[in-house]
């Protein structure tokens, strides 16, 4: 697979997984790693096009889901997801 396939099949996974996660109610963030992981390049935003235009600037990126402020794992939204059962 040449490298601007990869990349173009890289595009359409990521904007499916943002569909799902903006649909489910949760705030992205994006670390591209060049701020040595002590910012992000967008945070909390539920902007797909301005979360798009912060990825693929750098090989890897990583994106944090919040949900209602709180990181998504978190032992707040644990706590919640028992009392809802």
């Amino acid at each position: 697979m040449s490298v601007k396939m990869r990349q173009m099949v890289e595009k359409e996974i990521v904007s499916a997984v943002l569909d799902a996660l903006l649909a489910a109610g949760f705030a992205i963030s994006v670390d591209n790693g060049d701020n040595s992981g002590n910012e992000y390049e967008i945070e909390g935003s539920l902007n797909k096009n301005q979360i798009l235009k912060s990825m693929f600037l750098t090989d890897e990126e990583r994106i944090y889901v919040d949900l209602d402020g709180k990181p998504s794992g978190s032992d707040e939204q644990a706590a919640e997801a028992l009392q809802l059962n």
